[in-house]
Formats: structure tokens, C-alpha cells, sequence
């Protein structure tokens, strides 16, 4: 099951009730289709994560988790080349029917 989550990036994660905005509860509830009582999750982007139940334009916070971010770079990042040759083909337009 997907659990859509929702971006803010003023999110401080110190509320136990979060206002959803209009514009986003409509794609909520326009395209995902969410329903009432449909477990969300919330993000500032940095590492913060809570989860909750929507209810109207709310979410009901039951658990908020903070996740270190790895801004490394992966060092075992394999080198691709791609070869791209092209071929002449002569071809007689006249007994294809061009």
C-alpha cells in the first residue's frame, strides 16, 4: 500500500495537529484519492519524518523520526561509456514503392 507524503519545508515537527493547506489537500483527495483516516506521512526534507491520520484538513500526528542524511558520495559509482556507430545503407526507393 502507498502512503503519500506531504513536503513542507517549514516543518518543525513540535505539533501534534498539522494544517493541510488547500491546494495540497485537493491533490489528496483529488488524485491520490485519499480518504479520511488514511495513514500520510509529513517531511521538512531534512530528515525529519512524521506519520498520521488525515482527517479533513488535518493530520493527526502519532510518531515523528529524525534520519540522519549520508551527503556522501558513493564512491563505487561505476563509469558508463556508450558507443554509438552508424551504418550506410543503400537502398533502391524504386522496388519499395517509396
Amino acid at each position: 500500500m502507498h502512503i503519500p507524503t506531504i513536503f513542507d519545508n517549514d516543518y518543525e515537527g513540535d505539533i501534534e495537529r498539522y494544517s493541510i493547506s488547500d491546494e495540497k489537500f485537493h491533490h489528496l483527495e483529488k488524485v491520490l484519492r485519499v480518504k479520511n483516516d488514511s495513514i500520510v506521512k509529513l517531511t521538512n526534507g531534512k530528515g525529519l519524518i512524521s506519520s498520521g491520520r488525515i482527517s479533513n484538513k488535518f493530520i493527526t500526528i502519532s510518531e515523528t523520526e529524525l534520519k540522519q542524511r549520508d551527503n556522501k558520495v558513493n564512491a563505487h559509482h561505476q563509469q558508463h561509456r556508450l558507443n554509438l556507430s552508424t551504418r550506410l545503407i543503400k537502398c533502391n526507393a524504386t522496388k519499395r514503392g517509396y
